[in-house]
């Protein structure tokens, strides 16, 4: 899938784009969730948010698209 992506004539941008933010946005739910299960404190599950944020804006940078401002 690796090669998939980095080819753009197979797939397109926004198709990647979209693949990120489904797999960010799970991530994050998922996030929460155990966050909450597990009693954390809130420090430690905005820290949780703040790396999935940074995972998703350094994928986004890895296949040269351009970062999401929370828009």
């Amino acid at each position: 899938m690796k090669n998939e992506i980095k080819n753009h004539s197979t797939v397109k941008k926004g198709e990647i784009e979209r693949k990120i933010e489904i797999i960010a946005w799970g991530l994050f739910f998922i996030w929460i969730g155990i966050a909450f299960l597990a009693g954390l404190s809130n420090g430690i599950g905005l820290l949780g948010v703040g790396i999935i944020t940074l995972g998703g804006q350094a994928v986004r940078n890895y296949y040269n698209l351009n970062w999401n401002y929370f828009g």
